[in-house]
């Protein structure tokens, strides 16, 4: 699956990701991201939105929402929970039965 996400109500003019302070200006609770999930050929619009996040511990929930994605329920709103990726956890998860080759699979553009 492949997400795109936009930032809703921020500024563009962030530049780069590794820029030091992007975790505060982006990570938060309540921040909210829109985009949309392709997986298949379909397209579904999605929309997460931040409960608490903590980059102590690099850890962060919050819901996903998705439109369409199943036939019975043109809305579906998770509960999800995740890990921040860097010095504590690393791109590879090494997790749920995934080796590298899944992990580069699942993240491929």
């Amino acid at each position: 699956a492949l997400f795109e996400m936009e930032v809703v109500g921020a500024s563009n003019s962030l530049g780069s990701a590794r820029l030091a302070g992007i975790y505060d200006l982006l990570l938060y609770a309540g921040s909210r991201f829109e985009g949309e999930q392709r997986s298949r050929g379909n397209k579904h619009d999605v929309e997460v939105v931040f409960h608490h996040v903590d980059l102590e511990n690099d850890f962060l929930c919050g819901y996903l929402k998705i439109k369409n994605l199943v036939k019975d329920y043109p809305e579906i709103t998770t509960f999800f929970e995740g890990e921040i990726i860097g010095n504590k956890h690393p791109f590879l998860t090494r997790k749920w039965e995934a080796d590298e080759d899944v992990d580069k699979k699942h993240w491929v553009l």
